[in-house]
């Protein structure tokens, strides 16, 4: 633990004084180091699992300082395609059924792709779908152990721990942030809050998975406190909504999910204790934020906008979503007029330009789904988005449901808002289906 501590504060020191450089070595790095590992006996499981998860806030990362092309802007969803492949061709496949009849429900859609940037489309739209189906395939077919399961949110968390804190240092004092009720990047680095929010909302659930799991990220119980409270407060400070609010879904649904359960084993039940430490830390951050924001956080999150305030807007669903019901709306639209097979992989926005003046790119993966693959995309998010579930109720662990519960809502969810835009929704996606020896 103290080595891997000074290895990433080293990491962060180097990358705050040489940049995208240093960025641009530790991703590959990185990278080389877990596949090596891959080939040591009975260690190919956990090794492609924390590679994938380690990887997360890396490809933000590179985002944020701009490391492309040395860091491709998509290299999320490339090199999650590449291990992915490896990974298959190292394991038995005997789970596959359902994957397989969903990925070749992509096929037609994917045969009707916008013909003006083809490669660019198929990589933005639908890469990462396919990489949410092989990385399921891969994992329902590897195991890992419990103690592994803590050792990969444990390695998660010190990437992320990098990115947190060099966030902070980068970003102006938050006393002098100009707070209006809109996503803001002033804290983070002048990139995207959705994305960084989202990352940082990433982390929330791993600190909060560890916490109900009564398991620690250091040997300093309110050092993990004090982190947990740090990273919610700045994912609430991005003012970008879907990061915290997916973050709390995921922890709120283990609770219900231990509540509701009747397993066996009563070792696996979370303590009321744990729970409380949790969500009064998160209920400590958005006091913290709303203070500094003089309000304005609680608005936000209420849905108010400065329009509404003054009057000149009305608050309702499409405000509250930032758009992204009106996108909705517009893609189910161009569903109705193509219900069967949709209008093809990419042509929702150049459709959405030509007949609703609304070009926007999709931001709600379903609704993409129904206007570019029609039918069979109908058939597809009831695979991605339901099917999961019934395998989640045939689980007789407690902690196989709370991880596979955690998980998949934060993967989901995530799709509601930003599509497959970052590595969150394949990875999250494909590790809830991992297979947890608990023997």
């Amino acid at each position: 633990m103290k080595i891997r501590n000074l290895l990433h504060a080293f990491i962060l020191l180097v990358t705050l004084v040489l940049g995208k450089w240093a960025l641009v070595i530790w991703f590959y790095v990185a990278i080389l180091y877990f596949l090596s590992q891959t080939f040591k006996k009975e260690g190919f499981s956990y090794n492609i699992a924390a590679l994938l998860l380690y990887l997360i806030p890396l490809e933000l990362f590179a985002r944020i300082l701009q490391a492309s092309p040395f860091i491709p802007y998509e290299a999320g969803k490339y090199v999650t395609f590449v291990i992915l492949i490896y990974g298959l061709a190292r394991v038995h496949i005997r789970k596959a059924g359902w994957i397989i009849l969903t990925l070749v429900l992509i096929l037609p859609g994917l045969v009707m792709v916008s013909l003006r940037d083809p490669i660019k489309e198929i990589v933005f739209n639908l890469l990462g779908l396919i990489n949410m189906l092989l990385g399921a395939l891969l994992f329902l077919n590897v195991y890992v152990t419990i103690s592994e399961v803590k050792k990969l949110i444990v390695q998660a968390i010190y990437p992320l721990m990098v990115l947190l804190f060099y966030l902070i240092i980068v970003s102006p004092d938050v006393s002098s942030v100009n707070y209006e009720l809109g996503a803001l990047d002033d804290l983070t680095a002048d990139f995207g809050s959705n994305q960084v929010s989202t990352v940082l909302g990433y982390g929330i659930m791993l600190f909060g998975f560890l916490f109900l799991a009564k398991w620690k990220f250091s040997k300093i119980y309110f050092l993990d406190q004090a982190l947990l409270l740090t990273i919610t407060l700045w994912s609430l400070l991005s003012f970008s909504r879907g990061g915290v609010l997916g973050a709390l879904l995921a922890l709120g649904a283990i609770v219900v999910m231990n509540f509701i359960s009747k397993t066996k084993h009563k070792q696996r039940k979370i303590k009321l204790s744990s729970i409380l430490g949790v969500f009064m830390v998160l209920a400590v951050s958005f006091y913290v934020g709303n203070t500094i924001t003089g309000g304005s956080l609680l608005l936000r999150y209420q849905g108010e906008s400065r329009g509404t305030l003054l009057g000149s807007k009305e608050r309702d669903l499409n405000q509250l979503t930032t758009g992204r019901f009106e996108i909705l709306l517009r893609d189910i639209d161009i569903w109705s007029n193509n219900p069967v097979l949709g209008v093809g992989v990419g042509n929702a926005r150049v459709v959405g330009a030509e007949e609703y003046d609304n070009g926007k790119i999709p931001h709600v993966e379903p609704s993409r789904l129904l206007a570019e693959h029609g039918v069979p995309g109908l058939m597809i998010i009831f695979m991605i988005y339901c099917y999961p579930f019934i395998l989640l109720m045939r689980q007789k662990s407690q902690l196989k449901r709370n991880w596979m519960i955690a998980l998949l809502l934060l993967s989901l969810f995530s799709t509601l808002h930003a599509a497959t835009r970052t590595m969150i929704s394949p990875i999250l996606f494909s590790l809830a289906f991992i297979n947890i020896n608990e023997e």
